[in-house]
């Protein structure tokens, strides 16, 4: 009964801390600026695949009216771009096996101090499984291109499948550049 008399709430602080975080959560959940977002505005790019192969090709049938009219997939340039503030089962790049790879071009050379990975979470997954899901993967920054001389290994970083779907993962490592490319090397999945 005294905890009534004794608390003072100051809405409008409240207010504003609550359209704050849904700020944050509505622009992209991290309230960071994505250098590697492929968009008109910040130009990240996908350079390399290396020798990983597309799963599946022809995923999704496309239909006007019910008539078949072409097959369509999500390639590796999925990984950079964002559609919506949702991720959908199926809307991700498969690639073949367990390990693959991918070069992103970032938007600015920066100094990389946190890598944020996102997959679909536990209740969007048909039977709550999801096997194609990274578990462990290198994050590697490239001085040039083609250069695999000068490449430094950020981190050996760990997916926690029982986790929050957007992980973020400190660098382990600074190469003596900023860094323009940098390498997912995924070394193993949940399957």
């Amino acid at each position: 009964m005294f905890l009534k008399s004794r608390l003072d709430i100051d809405y409008s602080l409240l207010e504003s801390a609550i359209r704050t975080a849904i700020h944050e959560y509505d622009s992209d959940k991290t309230g960071m600026f994505d250098f590697a977002l492929e968009s008109a505005v910040t130009g990240a790019s996908i350079i390399s695949t290396r020798c990983s192969e597309n799963y599946n090709t022809y995923s999704r049938l496309e239909k006007i009216w019910n008539i078949p009219l072409w097959y369509s997939s999500y390639g590796p340039r999925t990984v950079i771009q964002r559609n919506s503030k949702t991720l959908f089962p199926g809307e991700c790049w498969s690639f073949k096996g367990s390990v693959g790879y991918i070069t992103i071009r970032l938007s600015h050379a920066i100094n990389v101090t946190l890598i944020s990975y996102e997959h679909i979470g536990v209740h969007q997954a048909p039977g709550g499984q999801r096997p194609s899901a990274p578990k462990t993967f290198k994050i590697w920054a490239h001085e040039s291109e083609n250069d695999m001389d000068t490449r430094v290994l950020l981190g050996d970083f760990m997916y926690d499948l029982k986790g929050n779907p957007l992980q973020f993962f400190v660098v382990k490592a600074q190469p003596e550049y900023p860094v323009k490319i940098i390498e997912m090397e995924v070394t193993s999945n949940y399957g």
